[in-house]
């Protein structure tokens, strides 16, 4: 990124007060690039934190999926699908079903309710053929 682009410059001499401009012209304009930097940093620091809370959600995701895959022998698109059943029917976000799943399966108390919908889910992805889906 250049120094241009930081400062929202588009050439050098851009906004720059004019050899006789008053102390006042400067100093507004001064503030206004200040202001417009504080902007600046408040968008990254904002896309920073998303990036951040959607780093956390996916490995909780992952990690979900995973322990459905050891417990009921599912293939990870399987588990995958169960976990987006599950997150559609209580109309809760995948992370938040992911995050409760791994709460609940820490603590071994899935609940009725979601140990019900669970193995419906589960029961929707075996195929008799073959068993567990792969």
């Amino acid at each position: 990124m250049s120094l241009r682009h930081l400062t929202g410059l588009s050439t050098p001499t851009d906004d720059l007060p004019s050899p006789g401009a008053g102390r006042d012209t400067i100093i507004d304009r001064l503030t206004r690039r200040a202001e417009q930097a504080e902007q600046r940093a408040l968008r990254a620091e904002a896309r920073i934190l998303a990036l951040e809370r959607a780093l956390v959600s996916r490995a909780e995701i992952d990690q979900a999926k995973g322990a459905i895959m050891a417990g009921f022998g599912l293939g990870a698109d399987d588990a995958f699908d169960v976990l987006v059943g599950v997150s559609q029917h209580a109309n809760l976000k995948l992370a938040t079903v992911a995050g409760q799943f791994l709460a609940d399966a820490l603590s071994s108390d899935l609940g009725a309710h979601a140990r019900d919908v669970l193995s419906e889910r589960l029961a929707r992805n075996t195929h008799p053929a073959r068993g567990p889906a792969a």
